[in-house]
């Protein structure tokens, strides 16, 4: 790695689905790089992931280094999404401050954006610390999240539209609870929906 460009991978793109999207905050209007780490969030849901610094293999596509603490505008991302494609025959974009860049139709296409000047909030101080005493871990398969969302969807309503948990600690090898999940899903006058979510001994499980 000779600059500090960005490829646009799946986690970086995860990321950005974080950032704030209403207008009210502009600093939380796209992804902070803090050293080698991208974050993003929009006060509700915080996503980060390590980086992928750009090699030498398309240096035709960098551009000025990528300064440490600096917001690359979500506008921007979304913007490079749209004309990276998909699939196979997706191509992803070198991130460069507030400019992505990125090959189509046999030549280098760039898009720019106003960059965010905004400081970005200290985020690693709201993080949890899973080894705290009374900490709980728990796995539960992403389909299942989805699930609950569509369960959600159907009970929310405008005013009220969340889910209470309770998690009862456990031990196991693996460290993470594998006792069922209260669930109760709310809406707007009383409705409501309990449930049972069962977690998984791992990812693969």
């Amino acid at each position: 790695m000779t600059d500090r460009n960005i490829v646009m991978n799946a986690e970086f793109c995860a990321v950005a689905t974080a950032a704030s999207v209403d207008g009210m905050h502009w600093c939380l209007m796209g992804v902070h790089i803090a050293g080698n780490d991208a974050v993003a969030t929009d006060g509700h849901l915080l996503l980060y992931a390590p980086i992928e610094w750009a090699d030498d293999q398309q240096p035709e596509l960098h551009g000025a280094p990528v300064a440490d603490q600096v917001t690359i505008p979500g506008k921007l991302i979304k913007m490079a999404q749209k004309l990276v494609g998909r699939g196979k025959k997706a191509t992803p974009a070198i991130i460069a401050n507030n400019q992505a860049a990125l090959h189509r139709d046999g030549q280098v296409m760039r898009i720019q954006q106003e960059p965010i000047t905004d400081t970005f909030p200290n985020w690693r101080s709201v993080l949890p610390k899973p080894d705290q005493a009374g900490a709980v871990q728990v796995i539960i398969h992403g389909n299942m999240l989805q699930r609950m969302a569509d369960v959600c969807k159907i009970v929310g309503g405008r005013h009220t539209n969340a889910v209470r948990l309770t998690i009862v600690p456990d031990t196991n090898p693996t460290g993470a609870t594998l006792n069922p999940i209260a669930a109760e899903f709310l809406g707007d006058d009383d409705r409501r929906v309990s449930g049972v979510i069962m977690p998984c001994m791992g990812p693969d499980n």
